[in-house]
């Protein structure tokens, strides 16, 4: 599997992949919104299987850089990667 850090132009980010990436950090729809500065029902269209990319670029745009910015790595194949928590 191969993953970097995405740009939007790279990448054509899912709907699953932005749903996965969140619950894979344990962030809720609001938690995940207040952190991007976009509003929860922005996350919940984001997250939808019918979203269009197009309209919510702005806003995916924060989103995936926020998500990124935790760690989490967007396969170009679909995948999406996120950090463990190391206990300690």
């Amino acid at each position: 599997m191969q993953t970097r850090k995405s740009t939007m132009m790279e990448i054509n980010m899912t709907p699953a992949q932005i749903e996965a990436a969140r619950v894979g950090l344990k962030m809720t729809r609001a938690e995940l919104a207040k952190a991007a500065m976009v509003s929860e029902a922005t996350i919940l269209r984001m997250e939808k299987p019918k979203a269009k990319a197009s309209s919510l670029s702005r806003n995916r745009d924060k989103v995936v850089a926020e998500l990124e910015s935790r760690g989490v790595e967007f396969g170009e194949d679909g995948s999406v990667r996120v950090p463990t928590q190391n206990a300690g």
